[in-house]
């Protein structure tokens, strides 16, 4: 069976929330944060499969 939820439980699902859960300078931060991440990533991984097929001693085991 349901559990019924009282009228403050009811409101509290749902009214808005008071304050947002991030300002919007803290998601352009986290979303350059992930856009960083991802270039330095994909870079370091293109530069070592660049040096593995110019065939640089000490590169490939």
């Amino acid at each position: 069976m349901r559990r019924l939820l009282d009228p403050l439980q009811l409101e509290e699902l749902v009214a808005p929330r008071k304050e947002p859960r991030c300002t919007p300078i803290e998601r352009l931060v986290a979303v350059a944060k992930v856009l960083l991440t991802a270039f330095v990533v994909s870079t370091f991984s293109l530069l070592g499969i660049a040096l593995a097929l110019s065939g640089m001693p000490g590169v490939v085991p």
